[in-house]
C-alpha cells in the first residue's frame, strides 16, 4: 500500500531530521514524503527550510514547487519554483511536466 509506505518513509525522515538537524537533502526528502502522506503543512515547512539552506539548488526549488502544487497552495510560488528548476535543468522532463501542471493549475 503506497499510503503505508509513505507513512513509513515520513517517520524515518522525521527521525533522521530530528537527529541530524539542518541538512538540505534530508529536508527535501522529508518534504516529499510528507506531501505524499497528505501532510501539506509539514511538507511546505520542510521544503522551505531546505530551500533556505541552498536557494539556488534546482532539486530544492523543484521540491518547493511540487509540495505547493500537490497541496493546491500558493500556486504562483509553485510555478516560480518549478520554472526556476526547469530553467536550471531544461533537459529534465519531470521538471517540465510539473511546471506544465503548475501553469495549468494557476490558470
Amino acid at each position: 500500500d503506497a499510503r503505508g509506505d509513505s507513512a513509513k518513509a515520513l517517520q524515518l525522515y522525521q527521525q533522521l531530521a530530528a537527529d541530524s538537524g539542518a541538512d538540505a537533502e534530508l529536508l527535501r526528502r522529508l518534504a516529499m514524503a510528507a506531501s505524499q502522506a497528505g501532510q501539506p503543512t509539514l511538507a511546505l515547512a520542510s521544503a522551505d527550510k531546505a530551500l533556505a539552506l541552498d536557494p539556488q539548488n534546482p532539486e530544492l526549488r523543484y521540491a518547493a514547487g511540487v509540495v505547493r502544487l500537490r497541496a493546491g497552495l500558493d500556486l504562483a510560488a509553485a510555478r516560480q519554483h518549478l520554472q526556476a528548476a526547469a530553467d536550471a535543468r531544461p533537459d529534465n522532463p519531470q521538471y517540465r511536466a510539473q511546471l506544465a501542471k503548475a501553469k495549468a493549475a494557476a490558470g
